[in-house]
């Protein structure tokens, strides 16, 4: 076993620096969840810098810009560069781009809270994945809208490779709570790119300008954990955006016969006067066992299959007829094909303050999320907007300047088919607004303004609508 773990910094000269960090063990593994501090493994980046200019490149976090509807926190491998110059007395130009290899994919959960049960609580992917591994320190757990911190002295503990959540006795689960879990999990299913592109531009001191590009997409001729040969991509192409359907037939014809394999062979049937075409039934004859089927759980009651038994090769299923007209299977001889995805936002801001009392500031962006890269269907709506306005206004009331009114209006419209990156909206917002989770997207306008009178060290009266 070894360890490797070195910290640099140092002056190369002519005003470049230098810093990194390797850390490296023969075991690649994550830490335990269960301290509010973790050491982070097998990390490697080195920056330079050069005044106002820097360049990193290995693992490295980015992190939202000033924006409200681009939020997000990734955990990347690549390169990141950034320079600031100078564009005139008042003014500079900001701009930072990155160029990397995405780690995971952002997830929300929000979890059934059971009387008295602390955990642990299983943590599911965007497609009901249950096997999958979290990377480690991204995860935010929310109580009733208040964020918890991790540790065993704490309010939770989480294991990264199983995921899943456990409650300290600090934090008592009842079932009225609201509990919720955001997460980045490691899929790696498609080699994952992401360019991250921030552009910001102080003209002066009145006015200032933002520009931020996020692409996120998948590789789709470069997989990973799964093989897609020519009829699976035309099956995808054929589904569009509909990916709850994207179940494939496992069936595979296999001449090759051994006692090592679980083969099937093919009947038909008849059950209750009823007849029951290609069903597959285990067989270790050699003239008959002729297909290679892999299962899928599918829910109770929804499949054709039951597991039978567990041989020395694995486990072997059995069909079972259907009563009354419904199955009575829990799977079916399908495989869940993942498709490649692509999430893109575009924002422009601006904000503008004639002088030290009044601020305006405007933001716009765009989404661009498609589920399924392989299928230009639906493709026409995957382009969406969202817009806000901000205003605010201070004033004194009186030549002694100790009555202050602050008035603060805003006005937000977002598209029903806007799809942000992670979560911008507080976590409670739904239920501040009485919206169901899984309510049907509409065109949403929400504006609102608040006034505030204050003399100082006597009196304050807030006002919001």
């Amino acid at each position: 076993n070894s360890q490797f773990n070195l910290q640099l910094e140092g002056d190369l000269g002519d005003s470049i620096k230098l810093t990194g960090a390797i850390t490296d063990n023969t075991i690649p593994f994550q830490p335990e969840g269960n301290t509010q501090q973790l050491q982070e493994f097998d990390r490697v980046s080195i920056q330079l810098q050069r005044k106002r200019t820097s360049l990193l490149v290995g693992d490295y976090e980015i992190r939202k810009p000033v924006s409200y509807f681009m939020n997000f926190f990734k955990r990347v491998q690549g390169g990141f560069f950034s320079t600031t110059s100078k564009t005139s007395a008042e003014g500079e130009n900001k701009i930072s781009l990155g160029v990397s290899l995405a780690k995971g994919k952002f997830v929300r959960n929000v979890l059934t809270a059971l009387e008295g049960n602390q955990g642990p609580y299983k943590l599911t992917g965007p497609n009901g994945e249950q096997f999958f591994i979290i990377l480690a320190g991204t995860e935010r757990v929310y109580i009733d809208g208040i964020q918890m911190q991790r540790g065993e002295e704490y309010d939770y503990v989480i294991d990264y490779n199983t995921a899943e959540v456990t409650f300290m006795p600090r934090r008592l689960i009842t079932k009225d709570l609201r509990l919720s879990v955001e997460f980045e999990f490691s899929d790696r299913n498609y080699l994952n790119s992401l360019v991250y592109l921030q552009d910001e531009w102080k003209v002066n001191n009145k006015w200032m300008m933002r520009f931020n590009m996020y692409s996120n997409q998948d590789a789709k001729n470069q997989t990973v954990q799964q093989t897609l040969d020519s009829s699976k991509i035309r099956f995808l192409a054929s589904i569009g955006d509909s990916i709850q359907q994207a179940f494939y037939t496992s069936v595979q014809r296999d001449d090759t016969f051994s006692a090592s394999k679980i083969l099937y062979k093919k009947i038909d049937t008849t059950v209750g006067g009823n007849m029951f075409n290609n069903v597959y039934v285990f067989s270790t004859n050699v003239d008959s066992a002729k297909y290679s089927l892999s299962f899928s759980f599918v829910g109770a009651g929804l499949g054709n299959y039951k597991q039978s038994v567990n041989s020395a090769n694995g486990r072997v299923y059995a069909w079972t007829a259907p009563s009354d007209g419904n199955r009575t299977g829990d799977y079916e001889p399908i495989i869940v094909l993942v498709t490649p995805k692509r999430t893109q936002m575009f924002s422009v801001a601006t904000t503008f303050a004639p002088d030290s009392n009044r601020t305006i500031t405007v933001e716009t962006a765009v989404s661009n999320n498609d589920h399924n890269t392989f299928s230009s269907i639906d493709n026409a709506s995957h382009p969406a907007l969202a817009t806000k306005l901000f205003y605010t206004d201070k004033r004194m009331l009186s030549k002694q300047k100790d009555w202050l009114l602050k008035t603060n209006a805003q006005f937000e419209y977002v598209m029903d088919r806007f799809k942000p990156i992670e979560r911008f909206r507080t976590v409670e917002f739904a239920r501040d607004w009485n919206v169901p989770l899984n309510d049907i997207a509409r065109n949403e306008q929400l504006a609102s303004i608040a006034l505030s009178l204050a003399k100082a060290g006597l009196v304050t009266v807030d006002y919001q609508i």
